[in-house]
């Protein structure tokens, strides 16, 4: 395993939130996670000590118990003070006591928050992303809009909210009619977006000064020819025991297949950099004709033992607990790096580091 050089004796905190309105299979599986970190991370001779905070002004409370100097926080909080997608919230905290600690920092978390405002950065940096426009509620025309099939989404949500089988449209009235339906729904601006009938891949990366591709994982979809179902709905994601998520969950090795085109990693490489995720993230990517497009920017992926960032890092060698120590090792390096004055903020356009298929040895 490569030698984590920057943790020294620091201990690792694993920061997470009380689970007080998780179902209890969510409980269970939270609790298989959390204890398989603690197990490896003890594997792989570190010390590691749980921080489970009930809201923000817990999570100050207990941090001053602390030395900055002395541990580093894998931050795994989701949502606190009962703020839907408060991601940034923990890394505020964070930042304003100098901690260490793993993720994109709030800046980030909070502008990739608006799939509309990152269509525009992706535009604007001239990355390949599918075509799109907005409407609000009340909408009486689509800016010309005239693009099937579609998918319809909230502009302002993350895990697949909003998005089902009837997301794909291939008319106006169809539109017109999963619009209104998710308007009553959400209450917020809707993307509509050009959808790329291809294959799909979840390209994942670690890393601030020149990040790092990881092995790509492909959905397949083979257990169907109707594009309407070729998405990776939030039924499939999150609700395990549906017929839908069974069908829907193989993921396949990405260099496996003979379909993925040279430049996904410029176009990935290139919208993790124009939107800051310079700590780690997955992006979403769909090929069609040979061109890849970005869907999604996610600065806070699913790291759970059956997520997509888990898969990729499991095909570069490192178990589950080694993956978390990877990121609080970068977050230390980048640390010393940015105080030091030798982090650059990278350029838009780079030669990407290309996934390394090999398996590392302990």
């Amino acid at each position: 395993m490569d030698f984590f050089e920057n943790i020294g004796e620091r201990k690792i905190i694993i920061l997470s939130t009380t689970t007080k309105d998780w179902s209890k299979d969510e409980i269970i599986y939270s609790n298989t996670c959390l204890d398989k970190i603690r197990s490896d991370i003890k594997a792989a001779g570190y010390k590691s000590k749980m921080l489970i905070v009930k809201s923000s002004a817990d999570l100050k409370s207990k941090l001053q118990k602390f030395d900055q100097n002395k541990v580093v926080i894998f931050n795994w909080v989701e949502e606190i003070d009962n703020l839907k997608y408060g991601y940034h919230i923990a890394p505020q905290i964070l930042e304003n006591m100098g901690f260490i600690y793993t993720g994109n920092n709030s800046r980030t978390l909070i502008n990739t928050n608006d799939k509309i405002a990152i269509k525009k950065t992706l535009l604007r940096n001239k990355i390949s992303t599918p075509l799109y426009t907005t409407i609000k509620k009340g909408f009486t025309h689509l800016n010309n809009w005239n693009t099937y099939p579609c998918i319809v989404k909230p502009a302002h949500e993350h895990c697949s909210y909003g998005i089902t089988r009837r997301s794909v449209v291939d008319n106006e009235k169809q539109l017109r009619a999963r619009a209104e339906t998710l308007f009553e729904r959400y209450g917020q601006p809707l993307l509509i977006e050009e959808f790329i009938d291809g294959p799909e891949f979840f390209v994942s990366s670690w890393g601030y000064n020149n990040p790092e591709i990881l092995p790509l994982v492909c959905q397949d979809y083979s257990y169907t020819k109707d594009y309407h179902h070729q998405i990776y709905d939030y039924i499939a994601k999150w609700r395990d025991k549906t017929k839908i998520s069974h069908r829907c969950s193989t993921r396949l090795p990405a260099d496996k297949t003979t379909d993925v085109p040279e430049s996904i990693y410029l176009e990935v490489s290139n919208a993790i950099r124009s939107t800051g995720c310079l700590s780690y993230c997955r992006v979403d990517v769909r090929v069609r004709d040979n061109t890849p497009y970005i869907i999604d920017i996610n600065p806070n992926p699913d790291i759970s033992i059956q997520g997509d960032f888990i898969i990729a890092t499991s095909r570069r060698g490192y178990n589950y607990g080694q993956t978390i120590l990877k990121l609080c090792d970068l977050a230390i390096k980048n640390y010393k790096d940015y105080t030091t004055k030798t982090f650059k903020y990278p350029k838009p356009v780079f030669p990407p580091v290309l996934p390394n298929y090999a398996t590392v040895t302990a």
